[in-house]
Order: C-alpha cells, then sequence, then structure tokens
C-alpha cells in the first residue's frame, strides 16, 4: 500500500508532462493600449499640447490634444481621440459612433447653454464627408461667442471629436488631412 501511494503521485505528474506535450494551446483575447503616431497638416504658427488621456469602464481609451496658436485671435483647437474596446460598440460602424459620441457632447454643451446654429462640410483624409456643426455660446471667454465641433472614424475602432475656435479653413484644413499612424 505504501508503495502504491508513492507511485500515484509520481504518475500524475506524467500525466501532467504528457498532457502538455501534446500542444495544449491557450487562446483568448486581451486589450492593450498602442502608442501611435497623430499627424495633420496646420499652420506653422500652431503648437500641440498632450492634455490628458484616460481610460475608463464605459470601453473607451481617450487622448486629448490641444493645438494652441501662438496668436491669441487665431484660436485654439481640441481634440479628443476615441480608441473603443468595447464589444458592443466595437460592432457599430464608426459613423453610428462618431454619431453617437458627438449626440452626447452636444447634449452635454447645451445644458451649459450652447446651441446649434449651424453646420457646414469639410471632408476627410479617407474622402468622406464630415458635418462641421456650428455652435453659438454666451460664454464670455468664446472669442466671436461661437465654436465648430465635429465627431469622425479616423481609421478602425478609432475615432475623433474636435471643438475649434480657429478659422474655417484651418480647421478643415486639419479635418481633411489628419490621420493616424
Amino acid at each position: 500500500m505504501k508503495r502504491f501511494a508513492s507511485t500515484v503521485p509520481a504518475l500524475v505528474l506524467l500525466l501532467a508532462l504528457a498532457a502538455s506535450m501534446n500542444g495544449a494551446a491557450l487562446e483568448g483575447t486581451v486589450l492593450t493600449v498602442a502608442e501611435r503616431g497623430l499627424s495633420a497638416d496646420i499652420p506653422s504658427d500652431f503648437s500641440i499640447y498632450a492634455a490628458e488621456a484616460d481610460a475608463n469602464t464605459t470601453g473607451i481609451f481617450s487622448s486629448d490634444l490641444m493645438i494652441n496658436s501662438s496668436d491669441p485671435e487665431a484660436g485654439r483647437i481640441f481634440l479628443s481621440i476615441f480608441s473603443v474596446y468595447d464589444d458592443v460598440m466595437r460592432r457599430m460602424s464608426p459613423a453610428s459612433l462618431s454619431d453617437l459620441f458627438l449626440s452626447a457632447e452636444i447634449s452635454a454643451v447645451e445644458a451649459h447653454g450652447d446651441a446649434v446654429v449651424g453646420n457646414w462640410s469639410a471632408v476627410d483624409l479617407q474622402g468622406q464627408n464630415v458635418t462641421v456643426l456650428i455652435m453659438e455660446t454666451p460664454d464670455p471667454r468664446i472669442s466671436g461667442g461661437s465654436y465648430d465641433m465635429a465627431s469622425w472614424g479616423l481609421e478602425g475602432n478609432v475615432l475623433v471629436l474636435m471643438v475649434s475656435t480657429a478659422g474655417r479653413n484651418v480647421t478643415e484644413n486639419l479635418i481633411g488631412t489628419l490621420k493616424i499612424e
């Protein structure tokens, strides 16, 4: 009986080793965050500053950027780059996700008294039309009392939300040349 009791652990170990040699594999999905380049053609007097990066439990990772001109009258542009990793949202088309993000942002700014007063169109680097909303605001910090807001897909599940007080030419050029590398 003693000899049998000492043989059992050795057999279990041998069976475990044999099973591992049969090519058992671990398969699954993991989420990773990768650093990627972002580029656009903007006037040379504009500088880009990283504002914030945020991973949250809603299935979105975002990186925020500020693009400021050295001339305060030339305005600034805020970009939030969203990488969507939620399984349900990843099944949505980039256009639908973009509309969802833009609608949420519009609701938030309307709660503070801002209003959509018009729109215009630009074409992104992929040849897609991007609707740019003209927002009017009572905020005295916004020169001219208005700004532009848009959201569009950059690549796959990567989207951008833009708020711009820069002129239309600068904003349109940014939309037309913004790409993720």
